[in-house]
């Protein structure tokens, strides 16, 4: 990647943008932000909120008011008024502005809303770059932030997811991410979700708070990104895509809307060309046409999607409903409906199964007494999870590790001392004398799954009923969730395991609460309230629920193939129970040919 490409891509890429209706996201990049004492500012310059200003045409095109933002102001063209930001809401100033001359209205052709300039200060697109190559399906089980669209005017900033939302209307909708925005570059960028899901994927929360309408959140990326002139989103003519293909699953029904870019959208009224997409629990896959994108009919001027394809800025994924609603959505994968630059083949849909042991047991969870579940602390140099809920067998909270072999991974935890004791070989009793936890450096490797692989460590909450009989399900309601202290070089997916009955009857998609990558300890305490589904399993089941019946708890890392790093997981216990961020140290691990050296 070259210099140019990260400095673009810090600065412009995954902005968390706001909308209105059927709205398009704005940038405001340094190149349309001037000082509250620049002549081009309309009105009276001295009467204007110090710091950065922005002028938008409409209060829906104000951006989201972030802590970045505060202090900001923004001049409002449609009602010549000045807006600033102030404890992430938008408010309007009390400046006098002189008035200026609206933009003339335009007639309902769809030929005559491309007008040459604009009294409104706001200028027309410029004109729509030439297709140069194929829109290349995106498959975010590939690992892949960015969507090469074929159409980057020269920024590289196109193909970048973003999200957006109602907040400039007065809304308080959101969307809830399943693992810590940011990168390197960019506290926003998406890169973990996409890791993490193998799409993009996350929990929306529609608030209506002052809006007049029903609440929205969508995600959305630009085809050819912003020019490098002006900074404005540009339009491209992406009639040669034909239409769009996605994979997505939803628990709400969604939308499909095409941008074409400020100032178009607004002399639209926001009445944007869109295609419907039905709820979908499991992944499917659905094809449009330009043709098929049609407006709503409330707003101002006509456009068809073939039209609209013409000069075509941003396509956004969108979900609209009443007030309250929560639910789940992934896109999968996107691609072109026109296959003659490349095929598009619908992903296949990656198991959240993390262990699946080949004999199945009973799903009936067992009656077994709690006592309290003891805090475990690795510096203590305790080999047993004392979880209150033994069975019987007297084995349940031992860590053990599993993988994805049985699904034809080959991925490996590399530990840095040799596991076993005098019982067994597999002890993790070395381990956590060594690491002051349980410790190791995973290495993911694909192999031949269809899906991301993974690793990862558990332990059984009552194990069996006899010492060598297999482990069963126990209500740990009384547990009320789970404290965790760990590091971990990856974001993690800490799940609740079932039997496998049950696994297999919820289609492996099993409750878990996502916990961010940490260089440093990171103490969490999680009630099983907060433990989800990831939607697109073949049943329903809430963590409380899970926890009435709960076999293991699975401490597990999933990524791209190739991907190495570290963890240390150094204390757990039931939620409250106080788990502690003191560690001992280990020093690296020494690679060898063949694995690890012995110390």
């Amino acid at each position: 990647m070259s210099s140019k490409k990260i400095n673009l891509r810090k600065s412009l890429a995954f902005a968390t943008v706001s909308t209105s209706l059927a709205m398009v996201a704005c940038d405001f990049s340094a190149d349309t932000t001037v000082q509250a004492s620049d002549s081009q500012v309309p009105g009276p310059s001295a009467e204007l909120p110090e710091g950065a200003f922005f002028q938008v045409n409409t209060l829906e095109d104000l951006p989201n008011c972030t802590q970045s933002r505060e202090g900001k102001s923004a001049y409002v063209n449609i009602n010549n008024s000045v807006y600033l930001c102030s404890n992430e809401r938008w408010t309007k100033a009390n400046v006098s502005i002189d008035p200026i001359v609206p933009p003339e209205e335009s007639s309902s052709s769809s030929e005559e809303i491309f007008p040459e300039t604009s009294s409104s200060g706001l200028e027309p697109p410029p004109p729509p770059q030439p297709f140069t190559t194929c829109f290349t399906p995106w498959y975010g089980a590939n690992g892949d932030y960015r969507i090469d669209t074929g159409f980057d005017d020269g920024s590289e900033t196109s193909g970048y997811w973003f999200s957006y939302s109602d907040d400039a209307d007065g809304g308080m909708s959101t969307i809830i991410w399943p693992v810590e925005l940011g990168n390197e570059y960019d506290a926003d960028a998406i890169d973990p979700v996409v890791d993490y899901c193998g799409g993009l994927c996350g929990t929306y929360y529609l608030n209506r708070g002052t809006l007049s309408y029903d609440p929205f959140v969508g995600v959305g990326f630009h085809l050819a990104g912003f020019g490098i002139e002006n900074g404005m989103a540009s339009v491209v003519d992406a009639s040669s895509m034909g239409g769009i293909r996605i994979t997505y699953v939803s628990d709400a029904a969604a939308e499909l809307e095409l941008g074409l870019g400020e100032y178009m959208d607004s002399m639209l009224g926001y009445d944007l060309p869109t295609v419907a997409l039905p709820k979908a629990s499991s992944p499917v896959t659905k094809v449009f046409t330009w043709a098929d994108f049609k407006q709503h009919g409330w707003g101002k001027n006509k456009i068809t999607g073939e039209e609209a394809a013409r000069t075509l800025a941003v396509i956004k994924f969108k979900i609209q409903g009443k007030t309250g609603s929560i639910g789940f959505f992934n896109i999968m994968a996107i691609g072109p409906y026109d296959e003659s630059c490349s095929i598009y083949v619908p992903p296949t849909p990656r198991s959240s199964s993390s262990f699946v042991p080949p004999e199945p047991k009973s799903s009936s969870s067992y009656y077994v007494p709690y006592n309290s579940f003891e805090t475990w602390f690795g510096y203590e140099g305790v080999y047993k999870i004392e979880t209150g809920l033994d069975a019987g067998g007297e084995v349940s909270g031992y860590w053990y590790e599993f993988g994805d072999a049985i699904d034809g991974g080959e991925s490996k935890i590399l530990w840095p001392v040799p596991k076993g004791n005098e019982y067994a070989d597999d002890a993790m009793d070395p381990i956590i004398d060594h690491c002051g936890g349980v410790c190791g450096t995973y290495q993911l490797e694909q192999g031949t799954m269809v899906y991301n692989p993974f690793v990862g460590i558990a332990f059984d909450i009552a194990g069996p009923v006899d010492w060598d009989g297999p482990a069963i399900a126990a209500d740990a309601s009384s547990m009320g969730g789970v404290c965790i202290a760990y590091t971990s070089d990856a974001a993690v997916s800490l799940e609740m395991g079932l039997s496998d009955d049950k696994e297999a009857e919820l289609g492996y998609d099993i409750p878990y609460a996502a916990l961010p990558k940490a260089t440093s300890v990171v103490v969490k305490d999680i009630p099983w309230s907060n433990f989800k589904q990831a939607g697109w399993g073949n049943g329903k089941i809430t963590g409380e629920e899970a926890a009435t019946m709960l076999k293991s708890i699975r401490f597990k890392i999933q990524g791209k193939d190739g991907s190495t790093g570290s963890f240390n997981v150094i204390s757990v216990g039931a939620l409250g129970g106080g788990c502690s961020a003191s560690y001992v140290a280990t020093p690296p691990v020494i690679w060898m040919d063949k694995g690890v050296k012995n110390w």
